[in-house]
C-alpha cells in the first residue's frame, strides 16, 4: 500500500495530523487525534510490559533536552550525521543516500565524495521539483538549542529516548 495513501487513512479517521498545518506544517511534526492517543497509549503499554515486568526495568522520567557535554561523551555529536542535498530551485532536502540507493548497494556507507560522484553519474535530480542539487553536506540530526535567558548553555533535544527512560534494577 502506497505510504500517502495510509497517511491519508490515518489524518481522515483521526489517528494523526500535520502540526500547524493551517500555517503550512512543519515536517516530521504531528498531533495525535483521539484514536491516535489511544493507539500510542497501547503502543507504550506493550514497551512497559516488556521493559518494565518482563525485564525488570525501572521507567524514569528525564528531560528530553540534555547539556551539549552529554553528547560529547556519546559521540553523538560527532558522529549522528548524515549527508544532504539542497534542491537550488525548491530549496527541499533530502538524504543524498536515499537518493542512490537505486544505484548502489550499502548508500549509507559512502563518504561526501562517493555520493556526490553517484549522484553526477547518474544525473540525480530534486524529486520534487526537478532541480539540481547541491553537493552533499554534512547534516547534524539533533536539535540545538540555548538553556537559559542570556548567554545559555547549549542543549540538544536527544535524538535517542533510551539512554534516560530505563534503569536496570
Amino acid at each position: 500500500m502506497e505510504p500517502n495513501i495510509v497517511l491519508g487513512l490515518a489524518k481522515r479517521r483521526g489517528f494523526f495530523y500535520p502540526s500547524f498545518e493551517i500555517y503550512g506544517g512543519m515536517a516530521g511534526m504531528f498531533d495525535y487525534g483521539p484514536l491516535g492517543s489511544l493507539m500510542k497509549q497501547n503502543i507504550e503499554n506493550v514497551w512497559r510490559n516488556y521493559y518494565i515486568v518482563k525485564e525488570g526495568c525501572a521507567e524514569i522520567c528525564s528531560p528530553v533536552i540534555s547539556p551539549e557535554e552529554v553528547f560529547k561523551a556519546s559521540g553523538h555529536l560527532a558522529e549522528f550525521t548524515d549527508f544532504s542535498v539542497q534542491c537550488q530551485n525548491c530549496k527541499d532536502a533530502f538524504r543524498a543516500d536515499h537518493l542512490v540507493e537505486e544505484f548502489v548497494e550499502n548508500a549509507d556507507s559512502l563518504s561526501r565524495e562517493e555520493l556526490a560522484g553517484v549522484l553526477k553519474e547518474n544525473n540525480v535530480k530534486c524529486p520534487t521539483c526537478g532541480g539540481e542539487l547541491s553537493p552533499p553536506e554534512t547534516v547534524n540530526l539533533m536539535f540545538d538549542t540555548q538553556v537559559g535567558p542570556v548567554g545559555g548553555r547549549t542543549g540538544y533535544l536527544r535524538p535517542e529516548t533510551a539512554q534516560a527512560m530505563l534503569w536496570r534494577l
